[in-house]
C-alpha cells in the first residue's frame, strides 16, 4: 500500500501546487485593493450604491463587483480571497 501511494502523490502534488501558484500569480492585490477602495472611499455615488446594496443584504464582494468595470471585476475575481478578507477587515460581514 505504501509503495502505491508514493507514486500517486508524486503525480498529484505538483498539479495542486501548479494551480495554486498560477492563481496566486494572477492576483495583483495592490491594484485590486485600489479598485475596491475607489468604490468604498473614492467615489461618493459608488460608495452610496455599495452601502445601499449591502444594507439590503447583498454580499459585499458581489456589490463591489457590480460597481466596477470589467477589468476591475476580473481582478477582484482573481483576488477573491484577498478581496473578501479586506472587506471583512473593513467591517462588512462575509456572505454565507
Amino acid at each position: 500500500m505504501k509503495n502505491k501511494l508514493i507514486p500517486a502523490l508524486a503525480i498529484i502534488a505538483p498539479c495542486l501546487f501548479a494551480t495554486t501558484g498560477a492563481r496566486a500569480a494572477a492576483c495583483n492585490w495592490a491594484t485590486t485593493k485600489a479598485d475596491i477602495m475607489l468604490v468604498l472611499d473614492g467615489d461618493k455615488a459608488k460608495s452610496e450604491s455599495f452601502h445601499a446594496l449591502t444594507a439590503k443584504g447583498r454580499d459585499p464582494l458581489t456589490a463591489v463587483e457590480s460597481l466596477v468595470d470589467d477589468a476591475a471585476r476580473g481582478r477582484i475575481r482573481d483576488c477573491a480571497y484577498e478581496s473578501a478578507d479586506y472587506l471583512t477587515q473593513r467591517g462588512y460581514p462575509p456572505f454565507h
